[in-house]
């Protein structure tokens, strides 16, 4: 399990919410009606997940913006229903919360209108309900406040119906709210900027309960956001983003989203029965390994080297792995990953003599179809030139680090695989 760190709580509901108590089943009172369709009642449903508060107020003018900007609000007019609206910190609306203070009714209500909900924890284990409409693009959840809920009433149930729809998730790939600001490579100080680092644990996502999210490092530098899904989130986002790709042919264990600025990739799997997602920063394999002859992913070359001096440029990403023999020594270095690595990044092998002194380095380069192989193979001839064939696959020459050895390893794991190693022409003692 990664280091994870706490993400700042949705704010409470407020004073808005405590009228509820007040309120009876006085003769004549007039439940929500609920739309046939899945989506907000009360005319919500006007609204998109992700536009401003401005936008959310001109589309339901009966909302009201709180003092502080962070969340906006409306009861219904028969008094039963509270609305919240949390204001994430990109300025975006997320969740529309309806807190009803008639829970049974309430669930036969929903259940009469959308039909028999699929039955599922959250991302934090708790017991919800959840409907998804893929023509409103609309998911409900309806959850029961726990005991230890700092938002529940201690005089009745409470009862909430979680909106979002898949707007909330229109860049593709790109991690919602604060996460789209990280990036590989910052240190924890700069992360606590923007997260509450004072626990270590997943949370909601500001403004998104259904996402319970955390940041996995490296020794000190960030490597990746990884999320816990509720069912209805895994709904939304396959209806946004499609139904992305799987790393090899009818595997359905991993999927993966790539975005349009060659940035963020979105890695979904599903482990024990929780589904989670891993927000990666990611280069695209042609700029990793770029057009001239050194590889563009290590901005210098490594060979000739100092491991100290690689220690001190890369850090934690950094680190010795073993001893191989009395001449030579293995490392491994973190680079970012490219579409298809397996892992968050991708491990180049780096052996150095035993003065420390760098002489060769290997690293591999996914594929996940005869086509990208075949990308990958044309990028390496636009690199070095005319391959030669050998009984393993294929050598080049270059010029910055001599001879280039590309073995077609095919599978590893279960997944397809280029194995490059990079040899200075001056052989290891």
């Amino acid at each position: 399990m990664p280091t994870v760190y706490r993400i700042a709580p949705r704010a409470m509901l407020g004073a808005l919410l405590l009228l509820l108590s007040c309120k009876g089943d006085a003769p004549g009172h007039q439940p929500i009606d609920w739309p046939s369709a899945v989506s907000p009642p009360l005319g919500l449903s006007k609204l998109t997940s992700g536009i401003t508060p401005s936008d959310a107020k001109r589309l339901v003018p009966s909302l009201i913006l709180s003092s502080d900007g962070h969340s906006l609000s409306m009861s219904s007019p028969s008094g039963d229903a509270a609305i919240e609206i949390v204001v994430d910190p990109a300025g975006r609306i997320g969740d529309v919360t309806v807190h009803v203070s008639n829970c049974a009714d309430t669930k036969s209500a929903l259940v009469d209108k959308w039909g028999v909900p699929e039955l599922a924890p959250d991302a934090f284990g708790n017991g919800t309900r959840s409907w998804f409409d893929a023509k409103t693009g609309w998911s409900a959840t309806y959850r029961v406040a726990p005991d230890n809920d700092p938002s529940r009433h201690a005089s009745r149930n409470d009862c909430y119906v979680d909106f979002l729809s898949k707007h909330y998730f229109s860049e593709l790939a790109v991690p919602p709210a604060v996460l789209a600001s990280l990036r590989r490579g910052m240190t924890k100080q700069a992360v606590a900027k923007l997260f509450d680092t004072s626990r270590e644990s997943y949370h909601p996502v500001p403004g998104v309960r259904e996402i319970a999210a955390g940041a996995s490092f490296s020794g000190d530098l960030f490597e990746y956001t990884d999320a816990v899904l509720s069912p209805a989130i895994v709904k939304l986002i396959q209806a946004a983003w499609g139904p992305g790709a799987s790393y090899a042919p009818r595997d359905e264990r991993r999927v993966i989203w790539l975005d349009k600025a060659g940035l963020w990739r979105a890695q979904m799997t599903q482990l024990l029965g929780t589904v989670h997602i891993q927000f990666q920063n990611y280069i695209p394999f042609e700029k990793w390994l770029g057009d001239g002859d050194e590889v563009a992913a290590l901005a210098t070359s490594i060979v000739g080297k100092n491991v100290a001096d690689l220690q001190r440029e890369f850090g934690s990403f950094f680190r010795k792995e073993f001893d191989s023999t009395n001449a030579h020594q293995v490392y491994e270095l973190e680079l970012p990953a490219t579409e298809w690595s397996p892992e968050s990044y991708t491990s180049v092998d780096v052996i150095a003599k035993a003065d420390g002194v760098v002489h060769d380095f290997a690293f591999d380069l996914w594929f996940n179809s005869e086509d990208t192989k075949k990308a990958v193979l044309r990028q390496l001839e636009k690199k070095w030139g005319t391959r030669t064939s050998t009984p393993a696959g294929w050598s080049f020459r270059s010029k910055a680090y001599g001879n280039v050895a590309v073995q077609d390893d095919e599978k590893i794991d279960g997944l397809n695989v280029i194995s490059v190693k990079i040899s200075s022409p001056e052989p290891l003692d």
